[in-house]
């Protein structure tokens, strides 16, 4: 960083000095915090800069002449004073009579018993001592932020439900410090097996309804907590709601449906569902949906008019019930078990009309066991298919696919079995894909079988005019995060072959050839 200040010249060297001078001074942690950031330490020293007495930095006692720090912005400190840990904050309220009043700017609170107590004191084990020293320093902030407004709360606290009544009395709390973001996360992860054990032994059993006093409040992120079975109210602000190992297998989510009337996306995660689940309420508004790795689930039915987006990440095949989701636009699935491919491509389709994006990530090895008819795709614009399979596939089966999609624009295919064979399909259907203007092909190895498709789609797409190719592929994994992998890498030989082979064959000499590792 102070390669940085130098570089803004010399100016910029004297309004850096007081930053320095602080840091010396017993405020250390605040010089951090500003030049941990970029454009933090640039909006510092612009403020700096436009003060023309360069001296030493005061302390502001009495009368004396304030310190040039404490007249940043209230925004600006605010987000200095976020980067700091609860501690360090407090200890800045004895270097000017401004910072006394660092409650009414701080946005942020983060209140992590590993923190508080240390990284070294694991969760159940920690001495009695640490316990009392992280509930005695929450209570005390709250205290200490009484009448004041926080907009982001991070409560970690992995003690259990033997101090529940502290618990109730921070949620109370909290309900009144506007707050508009709220984590709470109460122990670690819970285990469970395939088959689907799930203790939930000594986890808090959370009262929503202490939470229905905060009338700001608009994203909640629960993390290894139970829920109380039944609560009444509303959480009219709440618009995202994520939940994290969380048992929702007695009922609790048609209550939480209920109360959540202005609800925009739910995710579920982790969670322990009935075998069951049902999306559905009478003033329900939800956009997005998201159910990930969840156990106990087989079937999935979901009422809701305005939800746009669904995505499913499973390990099994789970039954999904669409047919009252109109405005479906986005459907993205991640799911094996026998039936995957023929049932999304036969009943599901036939319930999203509306579809526009559509991805199905599976290992099933039933490309060729597609149904014998395939409804329309009559709006998709994108397809994604990610397929693994155990022995090799015939891609002919892709053909069938577009088929029922007339206006398709994009193709990402990534097919992916054992060896190199060279095994080439019988004669190629004559098709005409009037819209496809982009295929992105990943884990080619440049196999007969490979380029007989690629070639096909070029002598069938007259608008294509941009094929990516590459070796190395990724895949869909939980959390929506993509997992690269490169099992093989083709030489410059090699595509230059490829290549012409390519181009000589496409209808259109504008089409870009584009190979990526």
């Amino acid at each position: 960083m102070l390669c940085g200040a130098t570089a803004m010249g010399c100016s910029g060297q004297k309004a850096f000095l007081p930053l320095l001078v602080l840091a010396g001074t017993g405020a250390a942690a605040i010089g951090v915090a500003i030049m941990s950031s970029s454009g933090m330490l640039e909006k510092t020293i612009a403020f700096l800069k436009n003060h023309h007495q360069q001296e030493v930095l005061k302390v502001a006692y009495g009368d004396a002449q304030e310190d040039r720090i404490s007249q940043l912005s209230d925004d600006l400190l605010s987000e200095i004073l976020s980067r700091l840990d609860l501690i360090e904050a407090i200890r800045t309220r004895i270097l000017a009579r401004r910072w006394n009043n660092i409650c009414q700017v701080r946005s942020r609170l983060l209140l992590d018993c590993r923190k508080i107590c240390g990284e070294s004191q694991r969760i159940h084990t920690g001495s009695r001592r640490h316990k009392y020293r992280f509930l005695k320093a929450v209570d005390q902030t709250f205290q200490l932020y009484s009448g004041q407004k926080i907009v982001h709360i991070h409560l970690i606290c992995c003690l259990g439900n033997e101090v529940a009544p502290s618990y109730d009395r921070w949620m109370q709390t909290i309900a009144t410090l506007g707050v508009q973001s709220l984590l709470l996360k109460f122990c670690t992860p819970i285990c469970h097996d395939e088959n689907g054990p799930y203790s939930s032994v000594d986890l808090y059993p959370l009262p929503l309804q202490l939470l229905f006093e905060a009338t700001s409040l608009k994203i909640l992120n629960l993390l290894n907590c139970v829920l109380q079975p039944s609560f009444k109210g509303k959480f009219n602000s709440l618009q995202y709601l994520n939940m994290i190992s969380v048992p929702l297998d007695n009922g609790e989510l048609p209550h939480i449906l209920a109360s959540c009337v202005n609800l925009r996306q739910l995710s579920l995660c982790n969670c322990k569902l009935p075998p069951k689940l049902r999306i559905s309420g009478q003033c329900l508004q939800l956009q997005r949906l998201h159910v990930e790795l969840c156990i106990g689930v087989k079937e999935i039915d979901i009422h809701a008019v305005n939800l746009s987006f669904f995505y499913l990440y499973s390990d099994k095949m789970v039954e999904l019930s669409l047919h009252y989701v109109p405005k479906l636009k986005d459907l993205l699935v991640s799911g094996n078990g026998i039936g995957v491919v023929p049932y999304l491509f036969g009943q599901v389709v036939k319930d999203c009309p509306a579809l526009e994006l559509f991805m199905l990530q599976t290992k099933a090895n039933e490309l060729g066991h597609m149904p014998a008819t395939i409804y329309m795709f009559r709006n998709l614009r994108m397809l994604y298919l990610l397929m693994i399979f155990e022995f090799e596939a015939d891609l002919q089966s892709v053909a069938t696919i577009l088929d029922a999609c007339p206006l398709l624009e994009k193709l990402y295919l990534l097919a992916r079995w054992p060896g190199f064979s060279e095994h080439l399909g019988g004669a190629w259907p004559a098709r005409h894909y009037g819209h496809l203007k982009e295929l992105e092909y990943k884990g080619f190895h440049g196999t007969g079988c490979e380029i007989e498709f690629v070639v096909y789609l070029l002598q069938s797409a007259p608008a294509l005019d941009r094929v990516f190719i590459g070796s190395a592929y990724s895949t869909y994994s939980a959390e929506y995060k993509w997992t690269r992998y490169i099992d093989y890498v083709m030489d410059d030989a090699e595509r230059q072959l490829i290549y012409k082979q390519l181009v000589e064959h496409a209808l259109s000499s504008k089409v870009q050839v584009i190979f990526r590792n």
